[in-house]
């Protein structure tokens, strides 16, 4: 064959990943070691109606430079809270099942991007449940990111992916963090990206965890799915989502004919009117919303029940009947 019969070689391909971005600084540092090997890196950040953490993934994309990619798992997430597919944490955390949704969100928008692999800030060993060898292998396996799946801050105690074995990545700069402690994380951030640091990460702040990780999230959940399956229809999708979130806020009333959710203060109240304008279709047939009158201060209620559970609810918190006022939703 001669020279001018011979293929001609493939133009290299620029190194591409798609970096998941949580509120949590782990994601950033794990985005950065990456980017820090001449990756280009497109950042994802995963929505859903509950909140994980008090950073901002908006923030420390801009910090870092790259672009920063949104998508809203609603859907999957409210189901995946109701009947998770791989058990719940401690309390109504199905940790597993929502990092599952995650990772298979990337993986589309990795083949739609053109990126080769993703990238998360799971370090191995952090949480007691869902971070085991085992658990990081199952997400891998679910999500069909096996070998394309890169944790860059525990990647030297797990076995090297195909990106490493290609040699996309350099192993040799990758970390090895194991465990719940925080020195070695942010040690790398000062290292890797010490002008994207917040002020909290300076000061070693750990963010706050997931809803539904908090002590009696689990209790909630069960009384809200008590109530939906006394209903002739179920909820779905976002809506779902939705009311999940409503239902983890406040304080939460157990009526005769169900539940209330009200505002103990002006960041509940306004956390569940937030909600309450999120969507137009409520997830369930019956819910009405007790708020201040007009020029009156007060709490904010939200009634997953009939009319008479509602007006119950709004005599308990004003008795004058001068100070609320209650709006039914239309079935």
């Amino acid at each position: 064959m001669c020279a001018a019969d011979e293929p001609s070689p493939s133009p290299p391909q620029s190194r591409r990943c798609v970096a998941l971005l949580t509120n949590a600084l782990e994601s950033a540092v794990a985005a950065a070691m990456v980017q820090h090997q001449g990756v280009e890196v497109i950042g994802l950040h995963v929505r859903h109606h509950v909140r994980c953490g008090g950073g901002s993934p908006a923030e420390r994309a801009a910090r870092l430079g790259i672009e920063l990619v949104t998508r809203d798992n609603s859907d999957v997430w409210g189901q995946s809270v109701l009947l998770p597919r791989f058990g719940y944490g401690r309390e109504a955390n199905p940790c597993r099942d929502c990092r599952a949704g995650m990772l298979v969100l990337a993986r589309e928008v990795a083949q739609a991007r053109a990126a080769s692999f993703v990238v998360t800030g799971e370090i191995l060993g952090q949480r007691a449940w869902g971070q085991s060898r085992r658990d990081l292998d199952m997400l891998a396996y679910h999500s069909g990111l096996e070998g394309r799946l890169l944790r860059p801050l525990s990647a030297l105690k797990l076995a090297p992916t195909d990106v490493e074995l290609r040699g996309e990545i350099d192993r040799t700069l990758l970390g090895n963090l194991h465990g719940p402690g925080r020195s070695g994380l942010l040690k790398l951030a000062r290292r890797l990206m010490p002008g994207a640091l917040t002020e909290a990460d300076r000061a070693g702040v750990r963010e706050a965890g997931c809803e539904l990780s908090r002590r009696g999230s689990l209790q909630r959940v069960d009384q809200y799915k008590r109530w939906l399956a006394s209903l002739p229809c179920q909820p779905a999708g976002s809506a779902a989502a939705r009311d999940l979130a409503i239902v983890l806020t406040g304080r939460l009333i157990e009526l005769p004919g169900g539940l209330a959710c009200v505002g103990r203060n002006e960041r509940e109240c306004a956390r569940l009117e937030h909600l309450l304008a999120a969507g137009t279709e409520p997830a369930v047939p019956l819910r009405h919303v007790i708020r201040p009158a007009a020029g009156q201060r007060g709490p904010t209620a939200i009634v997953f029940g009939g009319l008479a559970d509602a007006r119950q609810l709004l005599l308990q918190l004003d008795a004058t009947g001068e100070k609320l006022e209650l709006v039914t939703q239309p079935t």
